[in-house]
């Protein structure tokens, strides 16, 4: 959602500036409190006293492998083929892919995590190797319409994980902040 978050705010704004970097759950509150951040996106649901948590998208999980891989071809993508294939964890947040362990420990199988990177060098450890990585549809859908890599359903049912918006209550009715937010709700629904 970011490059569509850029195109409406140049569009809207031309003279105002993105400053997007990837935050890690465990300070996100400490960048918002002291004015590092204006607002987070983040698997947070609740700010407590201080943030407001507002949900604003959820999404599934699915494979998302090399264009050439053998296997992208293939109709049906299944248990064996999670854990034959190496694994590639995205370390940009709280890896929260532990239920394809479970679904695998179901067949007496497991899965080859063989490295932890982030988000923006996942696309450099999956084009042209033997490897796959297990994203939010979203994010998946977006390097694989300009990288060469494919999406593949899982084989079981995914559970959903949900985006939310914090940010700083003293901010709630700053124009600007509530602007801000605006751009980012719209940027959630394309």
């Amino acid at each position: 959602m970011i490059p569509i978050l850029s195109c409406k705010v140049a569009e809207a704004a031309p003279g105002v500036a993105l400053h997007v970097r990837p935050i890690g759950a465990g300070d996100v509150l400490d960048q918002l409190d002291s004015g590092e951040a204006d607002v987070a996106l983040t698997r947070l649901v609740d700010g407590g006293q201080r943030f407001k948590c507002v949900r604003v998208t959820d999404d599934d999980y699915v494979a998302l492998l090399d264009r050439q891989h053998p296997v992208a071809t293939l109709g049906e993508f299944t248990l064996e083929h999670l854990a034959r294939i190496p694994y590639v964890i995205m370390t940009s947040g709280d890896d929260d892919t532990g239920f394809v362990n479970d679904a695998l420990d179901n067949l007496g199988l497991s899965r080859k995590i063989i490295m932890h990177v982030p988000l923006l060098s996942i696309v450099l450890m999956l084009v042209g190797f033997d490897r796959l990585g297990i994203l939010p549809r979203r994010p998946a859908n977006g390097l694989a319409a300009v990288c060469p890599l494919v999406v593949k359903e899982l084989p079981f049912t995914s559970p959903r994980t949900e985006l939310s918006m914090i940010w700083h209550r003293g901010l709630d009715n700053v124009p600007a902040q509530r602007w801000l937010r605006g751009m980012v709700r719209a940027s959630v629904h394309g």
